[in-house]
């Protein structure tokens, strides 16, 4: 091959490479670049197979994208901003905030920050926590505790609507609140002594009961109450002595009114202690009535009780006139 035609092919070689354009030159004797054949006659000249032509691509620019506080850099082929940021199927709303115009040419290294809202829901669970209660005591040991109910924390549960505006939480909204479970207060039994006043004890020739003519041996004021039979309730007709309910069944605390003991109770009548209540402590008495009107009609209030002299009384066949 001729020295000029070797310098020649060199030359093609050289500014394809550098240009990817395909057109041909050659050094003249006179060191001037002149233009000989065009690309396609080229690569009729040189014979290159159409698989192994160069096609010239126009070249990726990089850029920096700053989207809500995450920082990307993406190569692209995009000739404006608006085609980038299609291309990442990020939709510039009315809302959103651009560091340009869409329509700005794409060159390597630009830098773009977008700024957009988004709206996220959270759920949160909150643990809602339980009440104490100190409630008395007189079948416990004085200054004795002890669990009655064990207290169990309760479960809110919020829906929340949080705005994030690039990338940072700007507002939220409470949608809902539900509470999941209701909490259960604890009960806590505290012992404390049976404060027993002093009794009127007295001789039974000296007492009696005015316009009912029974003798007595004590006396008490305490707070009374009544009760009633509820048909289809598990203790209907069941008392702690195991007696039938009737009018003149009373319940008193055991550890002040022995069970059994003959009493007559002013307003009521003659009585017998039989039964016994979760809420009847000390100085307190629970009469029983026919009815539920009855029992409600009675309410609470203050009654002198008298502890009978003679204490073989049928009370049930007095009353019922046996």
């Amino acid at each position: 091959m001729k020295k000029g035609i070797r310098i020649s092919l060199l030359a093609i070689g050289l500014f394809v490479l550098s240009t990817g354009s395909i057109s041909a030159f050659q050094y003249t004797t006179n060191d001037k670049i002149m233009p000989v054949v065009q690309e396609e006659e080229i690569a009729r000249v040189i014979n290159i197979p159409r698989d192994l032509e160069i096609v010239s691509d126009r070249q990726k620019a990089i850029v920096m994208l700053r989207h809500n506080g995450e920082i990307l850099y993406k190569n692209t082929q995009a000739e404006t901003v608006g085609e980038f940021l299609a291309e990442l199927d990020i939709e510039i709303e009315e809302t959103a905030s651009l560091n340009t115009e869409l329509t700005e040419k794409i060159v390597d290294g630009l830098e773009l920050i977008v700024s957009t809202r988004e709206l996220k829901t959270s759920t949160l669970k909150e643990t809602v926590p339980f009440e104490t209660i100190h409630q008395a005591d007189t079948t416990l040991e004085n200054g004795v505790m002890e669990v009655g109910t064990a207290g169990v924390p309760g479960i809110k549960e919020t829906i929340i609507e949080e705005v994030y505006f690039g990338g940072e939480l700007v507002n939220q909204i409470i949608i809902s609140e539900n509470m999941v479970s209701e909490p259960i207060t604890q009960i806590i039994n505290v012992g404390v002594p049976v404060s027993v006043p002093e009794p009127v004890a007295t001789t039974a020739a000296n007492n009696k009961i005015t316009n009912s003519g029974y003798a007595y041996t004590t006396q008490y004021t305490m707070e009374a109450t009544a009760y009633t039979d509820i048909p289809g309730d598990k203790w209907y007709n069941i008392t702690a002595s195991g007696m039938p309910t009737f009018v003149g069944m009373v319940a008193v605390d055991r550890n002040v009114i022995p069970l059994g003991t003959i009493l007559y109770v002013d307003g009521y009548g003659l009585a017998i202690a039989g039964d016994t209540g979760g809420a009847i402590n000390g100085y307190d008495i629970d009469l029983f009535m026919n009815t539920y009107n009855e029992a409600m009609q009675f309410g609470r209030r203050d009654v002198t009780v008298y502890v009978l002299e003679d204490q073989t009384l049928d009370v049930q066949a007095i009353r019922y006139g046996e």
